[in-house]
């Protein structure tokens, strides 16, 4: 799937052969490098050990997409007063799960810790329930352009807000500058029940969407990214830790680069979250979270406000 493995796992996914533990950094600022860490899910999916700079940086997670048995499940927010932790654990008791951190940015109201409430930043649909109509900024006023819709089945897509999108099944282009569009869209998700989120869009069809900024600060990231190359496609997920922080931008930018440098087509590549907790599990072959890969910034899962989870059907 990657590099940076033995030869027999870079005779499936590289066209030319390369050394174990192989470092390439395609005229990029900082040096990236993975090497295999565990191999589960019939192979379907792969976590690596991720270094920067020749520094230990966190973990990435690649996900095939071909067997179509990895899945996306997304819940956005708490539901008639139970948290996010328990609608999470009264689903996941029959799902293999493979990781789960939050995604979406959330708002919230109130003066104090005692009394604040929290709501998903923009567009928000929990299976088809609207929770938010309203095109989320961040804080320099910058629109979250990334469109984030999960289907029933599992299935994750991105979009450009700043683009129309096709629906095909109703034959229909939707403007988001058009309010009639926008009802039109909210009717449809409605009607297929699916969930929606919004968040950075950092590339979009093998372009980069990123600028410098002066809100752009050192720290830890979790960027997902969909890419293909010849017949496979796959999610990656780049998990940096506090550990070793990096700028947002530079980030991108670099993982752009060094994914098309191997000739993969960039589908999406958006922001998540981290949020104060940083929280994120990762769970090993036998369906038990790994200590090694795990991430809670001082909070547990149960003060968490939205959660995003992969999962192996």
């Amino acid at each position: 799937m990657l590099l940076f493995l033995g030869i027999s796992v870079i005779i499936n996914f590289l066209p030319i052969s390369l050394g174990e533990n192989l470092s390439v950094p395609f005229d990029v600022s900082e040096q990236i490098s993975e090497t295999l860490y565990r191999s589960q899910c019939n192979g379907d999916v792969k976590i690596y050990s991720l270094r920067i700079n020749a520094n230990d940086a966190g973990h990435s997670i690649w996900f095939s997409r071909n067997s179509n048995r990895v899945r996306v499940k997304y819940f956005p927010c708490e539901e008639e007063n139970r948290k996010v932790a328990d609608l999470y654990q009264d689903w996941k008791t029959d799902k293999k799960v493979i990781c789960c951190f939050p995604g979406a940015y959330m708002n919230k109201e109130g003066v104090n810790d005692s009394n604040e409430d929290y709501y998903p930043n923009g567009f928000s649909v929990d299976e088809g329930v609207i929770i938010s109509r309203f095109i989320g900024k961040d804080r320099s006023d910058m629109t979250l352009n990334a469109l984030v819709l999960i289907y029933p089945n599992g299935d994750l897509k991105v979009f450009n807000i700043q683009n129309s999108i096709y629906l095909s099944d109703i034959s229909r282009y939707i403007n988001f500058k058009n309010e009639e569009d926008v009802n039109t869209f909210f009717k449809w998700v409605e009607q297929k029940r699916i969930t929606v989120f919004q968040t950075h869009l950092l590339a979009f069809s093998n372009s980069l969407m990123v600028q410098k900024s002066s809100q752009d600060e050192r720290r830890e990231r979790r960027v997902l990214i969909s890419v293909s190359r010849n017949n496979e496609k796959m999610y990656i997920l780049y998990n940096v830790t506090n550990k070793y922080s990096v700028y947002l931008t530079t980030f991108a930018s670099d993982l752009f680069n060094y994914l098309r440098k191997q000739n993969f087509q960039i589908e999406f590549m958006i922001n998540l979250d981290t949020g104060t907790g940083n929280y994120m599990e990762t769970y090993d072959e036998r369906w038990n979270i790994d200590k090694n890969i795990i991430a809670n910034g001082g909070i547990g899962i149960e003060r968490l406000l939205n959660l995003m989870v992969f999962y192996y059907d």
